[in-house]
């Protein structure tokens, strides 16, 4: 390590001059002093603060007038730090402290403590010093401990049978050149190595095919990977761990593809089918965790009749919210267009609006701003009501209009019963729409009219007319009837027998 900067005392100086006065005397330093304590180091120092032990085994020689190459050897099992040291001579003087906050050093119960350094003295000449203890000489290097060892020659490396001298890079580098200049020019020089070919020779052997053996598979699952001939062999299929959809029936084969094995096992029965397993060659059983996957090929599958991927996202058929299963089918069709069919039902061309726009059946009333409409089916446009004329409509007599609504000048057309009327009520100043079945008999102005009691009348061809029969058992019309009173003759002295009464009977139907 660096020069350490040695504080010669008082006390060690005073020790080192001779009798004379005119020069030094020549002392030992027999002991050094080790302390693991912080302390600032002075020529006034008489003590080593915290002393810890004293190392006789020391060993010197200067190699400067003011340095002086120190080792201290401590085999002992005792355990400490070292942060100062004392030099102490023959009389029990202390010559000289060194200190630093920081350890120098720290040593274990297992390790041995050896400290080398240059020790530099600013006061005293070095050469006036000498060591108590110097025929102790560092421990040699072995595998099991650091010391002393000799640099090996080039030919002593090169040569290859020197145990004790350390190699050096320069020693190694003619040594690998001759090693390399030396091997067998065979083949295969070195049988006794484990070459790819040889390895996959003793992993991948095969067994001998087996029948109804339940053989003792200890060696298969040891190594996970074998190509073995395969005949109802339970013993194998329980030791590959194949599903149990495995007759058992096939071939067991294993393929090295580098870094990782494949396992495949086919049946050779009817069903044909094949299962696959990928393992990793590194480990000690490569299929370990690995499940077998059944494969799709030409026997479990026919690669024929799998359609090709999409290049586009489909519409799923149906199944959406309020929509049932039926096929809708869309195709074009020369002269109509785009037509739709759904099931077996034609549902003809589709139209398409020439702007965006929502088409909705909702019977919504009122003016509407636009109309479709056109002269073709395949020549639909947006109008604008408002530019209508009545020389547009094929009877002027239909054109006139009551808000909005058409009037016709018809007395019963078609001869239909009304469902809405349009007429004022007393007190009003304004046309309203009325109900007819809300219509009652008192409304009629002259009781003639009363004749139709309520409903439809008594015609007996429509659906609410009434007809009044004698015979109460049947109304002897067409149609469906209900019963709905009788009457008697009680001026004729009758009792309301079956010969007086009549029957009042409505159509239903």
């Amino acid at each position: 390590m660096p020069g350490l900067q040695i504080i010669t005392t008082k006390a060690g100086r005073a020790a080192l001059v001779n009798a004379e006065h005119n020069g030094t005397a020549p002392l030992k330093i027999t002991e050094i002093g080790i302390t693991a304590a912080v302390f600032s180091a002075n020529e006034e120092t008489l003590t080593l603060p915290g002393e810890i032990k004293r190392i006789k085994t020391i060993s010197g020689e200067v190699v400067a007038p003011d340095t002086m190459h120190v080792t201290i050897r401590d085999e002992s099992s005792d355990t400490y730090t070292v942060r100062g040291i004392g030099y102490w001579l023959s009389n029990g003087v202390l010559l000289g402290v060194y200190s630093q906050p920081d350890p120098i050093l720290q040593k274990s119960t297992q390790s041995m403590m050896l400290l080398a350094a240059d020790t530099v003295f600013t006061t005293i000449a070095a050469t006036s010093l000498t060591f108590g203890d110097t025929n102790f000489t560092n421990p040699p290097a072995t595998s099991e401990r650091q010391g002393v060892v000799e640099l090996a020659t080039l030919d002593e490396t090169v040569a290859g049978k020197d145990a004790t001298r350390a190699v050096t890079p320069a020693g190694l580098a003619p040594a690998l050149v001759k090693a390399i200049d030396s091997h067998k020019a065979e083949a295969d020089p070195h049988q006794a190595y484990l070459t790819a070919d040889r390895a996959n020779a003793l992993y991948f052997r095969k067994l001998p095919a087996v029948t109804n053996s339940d053989t003792d598979c200890d060696t298969l699952l040891d190594t996970g990977v074998r190509d073995v001939s395969i005949a109802n062999d339970r013993g194998v299929i329980a030791a590959t761990k194949l599903p149990t959809g495995a007759n058992g029936y096939g071939s067991l084969t294993t393929v090295n593809g580098g870094q990782f094995v494949q396992q495949v096992y086919t049946e050779a029965t009817i069903a044909h089918r094949t299962w696959q397993r990928t393992g990793y060659l590194g480990a000690n059983k490569p299929f370990e965790g690995h499940d077998w996957k059944l494969l799709w090929d030409s026997r479990t599958f026919d690669p024929g009749t799998k359609q090709d991927k999409f290049g586009y996202t489909p519409v799923q058929q149906g199944t959406g919210i309020g929509q049932t299963a039926n096929i809708v089918k869309m195709g074009w069709s020369n002269g109509s267009g785009l037509k739709a069919t759904v099931d077996a039902s034609d549902l003809g061309s589709v139209v398409f609006a020439r702007q965006r726009t929502n088409l909705n059946w909702n019977g919504i009333g009122g003016q509407p701003t636009w109309i479709y409409g056109g002269t073709t089916p395949d020549d639909v446009n947006v109008y604008n009501p408002s530019n209508f004329s009545v020389n547009y409509a094929s009877n002027a007599g239909n054109a006139n209009t009551w808000a909005g609504m058409p009037l016709r000048y018809a007395e019963n057309p078609l001869g239909n019963q009304p469902y809405y009327i349009l007429a004022i009520e007393a007190g009003h100043n304004a046309f309203s729409i009325y109900n007819r079945t809300a219509l009652a008999v008192g409304s009629a102005i002259n009781a003639v009219y009363a004749t139709q009691l309520t409903g439809q009348g008594l015609q007996n061809q429509s659906i609410g007319g009434y007809l009044l029969n004698k015979n109460h058992t049947n109304p002897e019309a067409a149609g469906a009837w209900q019963l709905r009173g009788f009457a008697y003759d009680f001026a004729s002295g009758g009792d309301g027998g079956l010969g007086t009464r009549t029957a009042l009977w409505q159509r239903v139907a």
